[in-house]
């Protein structure tokens, strides 16, 4: 019963499931394919729940311009990622465009340090970015270390 009420209330107004559906409704930064095929992935786990749905698939390649993206980590990995770069979990080096505090606090964990990816520089490499089904979800291969920038405050 707690977490159908937990889901009830993601769902209504001031919830994250539909603040997740509104805003990927609003947000043709990356045009309107790919508004169209998130806007229809958030209206299906709005309507269905997260466990009757797919899991979150690449629908794009990042075009110019490019967006800047970010990477939120824990604070005692940041001498690691510094020496060896963004390693790819589960195959994927997961990334955003959003820093939004109401976001990102859905990773759980309190002290997060963001990174700042050099986009132009990685896709100049010859590192594909994809964009997530997600809203403000990449993916890539790796990162290198000196695409990295931390983020103060």
């Amino acid at each position: 019963m707690k977490s159908f009420l937990v889901s009830l209330k993601n769902r209504l107004p001031g919830g994250y499931m539909l603040y997740k559906l509104l805003w990927s409704a609003l947000d043709f930064r990356y045009g309107l394919r790919v508004t169209s095929v998130r806007f229809l992935y958030h209206l299906t786990v709005f309507c269905f729940g997260y466990s009757h749905i797919h899991r979150c698939r690449k629908i794009a390649e990042l075009k110019p311009p490019y967006s800047v993206l970010y990477h939120f980590t824990l604070e005692a990995n940041v001498e690691s990622i510094k020496a060896k770069g963004l390693l790819p979990n589960h195959g994927k080096v997961w990334m955003t465009d959003w820093t939004d505090r109401r976001w990102s606090a859905r990773f759980g964990n309190k002290a997060n340090v963001c990174f700042r990816i050099d986009t132009e520089r990685l896709i100049a490499s010859g590192h594909e970015v994809a964009i997530m089904e997600k809203c403000h979800e990449f993916t890539t291969d790796y990162v290198p270390p000196d695409y990295l920038s931390v983020m103060l405050g």
